[in-house]
């Protein structure tokens, strides 16, 4: 019993709602189109904001095959926020301005740029405006660059002049001193020694055969075999010398000689042919082809309709603020007439 007198009483106060809004019915159209009129001319007549935007490939240079970026693009990105956004807030009577700098998510190497401005071609100018600051920043990165490239280029140049000119030469004289006088020096030793072994052995054979075993003077055969003696020894000391000179001569040809062919081979086949690789790298590396500035992708893209205000959604949300209010101040009057009936 009791709901279905709630149901009848809520039957009632709707239909006493919808007979307020019924007799009051201009007010609530003269309100709503006042308002959504209103609306519509500032929406009509306000200034059109376009918005443009582009995509922009951050600039890159090629080292040991891997491309390096010209700048960290976060941190470009966090500097051109500050100078072109931030430090301009203040300016508010601009026709062209910067609304967002953000790198692209998951690629690094692109940023976006968005511009808002009176006119496509003022929003344009805008994000151009930002390009040729990156671009030069690139332009001072790359000169940076080609710096460091061009002192590897001169100290390459420098070690290869010590090279061939210090190292390698100063072993070639090495091998030819080895060769053509330290070698002779001791073969001709060898060869005096070799000489006074055989006139010892000439003066010996014929003290022995002439001397000693032909004559009879005791005294004449004693001094003879003294002679001998001291030949004997003479030989011995003659016969270590050619030893240790025919080791000198061998140490000389097996070991010296091979050791600085050795080193010379390393510095022609290794150290001159590695600087000169390392010269042509870097030589490669400063020719333009293997830098890349900071460039657009595609065009700056640009709307045909203006971005603000946004017409349609003004009207919209003008008509239904309108209807919402017209129909408060509908059951505010009558509220305030009921009010005054019950006094």
């Amino acid at each position: 019993m009791n709901n279905d007198t709630n149901i009848q009483n809520d039957e009632i106060d709707l239909r006493e709602l919808f007979l307020t809004i019924k007799q009051n019915i201009n007010y609530l159209i003269y309100i709503t189109a006042t308002i959504t009129i209103l609306a519509a001319l500032y929406a009509f007549l306000a200034t059109p904001w376009f918005e443009a935007k582009a995509i922009l490939e951050i600039g890159s240079y090629k080292e040991d095959n891997k491309n390096i970026p010209l700048n960290d693009t976060n941190k470009l990105v966090k500097r051109l926020s500050i100078v072109y956004i931030d430090v301009l807030k203040s300016d508010i009577d601009r026709d062209a301005f910067i609304t967002s700098i953000n790198t692209i998510k998951k690629n690094d190497s692109f940023i976006e740029i968005v511009a808002l401005a009176k006119t496509n071609d003022k929003a344009k100018i805008e994000i151009n405006k930002i390009i040729d600051k990156i671009n030069k920043t690139d332009a001072n990165k790359i000169l940076e660059v080609k710096q460091k490239l061009q002192s590897k280029i001169s100290q390459a140049d420098r070690n290869l002049f010590n090279a061939k000119e210090f190292s390698l030469n100063e072993i070639k004289d090495k091998l030819k001193y080895e060769k053509n006088v330290h070698l002779k020096q001791l073969e001709n030793q060898m060869s005096v020694i070799k000489l006074n072994i055989a006139s010892l052995i000439k003066d010996r054979s014929y003290l022995q055969n002439k001397v000693v075993k032909k004559t009879n003077d005791t005294s004449l055969k004693a001094i003879s075999i003294m002679q001998i003696s001291s030949i004997n020894n003479q030989l011995s000391d003659l016969r270590l010398q050619n030893i240790e000179v025919q080791e000198k001569i061998d140490s000389i040809v097996n070991v010296v000689i091979n050791d600085l062919k050795r080193d010379k081979e390393i510095i022609e086949k290794d150290t001159i042919v590695k600087l000169e690789e390392d010269k042509k790298i870097a030589q490669f590396a400063m020719s333009d082809y293997n830098f890349k500035n900071s460039e657009l992708v595609g065009e700056i893209i640009v709307k045909s309709t203006a971005t603000k205000p946004k017409r349609k959604l003004i009207i919209i949300v003008a008509f239904i603020t309108g209807l919402m209010l017209s129909i408060f101040i509908i059951f505010f009057m009558n509220f305030i007439r009921n009010m005054k009936e019950m006094k």
